[in-house]
């Protein structure tokens, strides 16, 4: 294992001129899936943003064009038109309140398929959380995925599962057989993960497995990353230890500046 510090999160992903980046598990899915957007459009690549679940409607600025339609040709369409001459584009099928309400996997697969760019498509919910083990018929992702990235909240480690840290904690316990009394350990991770409930057992075959942990925010943890002193990079080099993962990303999302990021390959 090596670790390297990337400023750019496209470069930490290894990004492709063509991606479906599907984006799970809790703990700034949202904020990751506009962080890309917004590299990309520096760079001049063409971004579609889309959900299998539901976000909140974008605030001004953060997308160049919003489509609502149904999953139809029209759409498809639409969606087009409008990246020949807007970046990002996200589109959904209708917006309900404050929420955007997304395509089913298949159409995300549909339009991805059409449109030639790098799509990243939020695909799973967790209300605000750090910490998830997904349910019976989580998270809705495209079959198309080329990159299954999960998102971990740095803040949930340690803490007890019955907090309100981890998404649904009498879940968690009961998939994992732990106690809701337990801590968020290495171990419960790796349940998360990696067990017949996990995250695993959803990812589409030819996707590459990364796992991004966000809030890595503590300057002095950061200091001491390249040193292996935190113990959330002890998190991160358990997890790396999976040959099923592809890398492991450390970064903090709620940051204004440059997304610098440590990367466990």
């Amino acid at each position: 294992m090596r670790i390297e510090v990337r400023n750019s999160l496209c470069d930490s992903l290894g990004l492709g001129k063509y991606e479906l980046v599907s984006i799970v598990g809790a703990g700034g899915k949202t904020s990751l899936m506009y962080r890309l957007a917004s590299e990309l459009a520096i760079k001049g690549s063409k971004a579609l943003l889309s959900t299998t679940t539901r976000i909140m409607y974008p605030e001004a600025g953060k997308v160049a064009t919003v489509i609502l339609g149904e999953e139809s040709p029209a759409t498809v369409k639409r969606v087009q038109k409008a990246l020949e001459s807007s970046n990002p584009v996200l589109v959904g099928r209708r917006r309900d309140g404050p929420k955007v309400i997304g395509f089913s996997p298949e159409f995300i697969d549909h339009l991805f398929s059409k449109l030639g760019c790098v799509a990243v498509v939020e695909s799973d919910g967790a209300r605000g959380k750090s910490f998830k083990v997904p349910g019976e018929h989580e998270p809705p992702v495209a079959s198309l995925t080329s990159i299954y990235l999960i998102v971990i909240g740095a803040d949930s480690f340690s803490k007890p599962i019955a907090s309100d840290y981890v998404f649904k904690p009498r879940h968690v316990a009961a998939s994992l057989g732990v106690d809701i009394e337990s801590d968020v350990s290495q171990t419960v991770v790796m349940g998360a993960l990696f067990s017949e409930r996990g995250y695993i057992a959803k990812k589409p075959r030819d996707a590459r497995m990364c796992v991004f942990i966000n809030k890595f925010e503590d300057p002095a943890l950061r200091c001491e990353c390249n040193r292996g002193g935190s113990s959330i990079l002890a998190y991160a080099h358990c997890i790396k230890g999976d040959h099923r993962i592809d890398r492991v990303l450390l970064g903090s999302l709620g940051r204004r500046e440059t997304c610098a990021t440590f990367v466990i390959k």
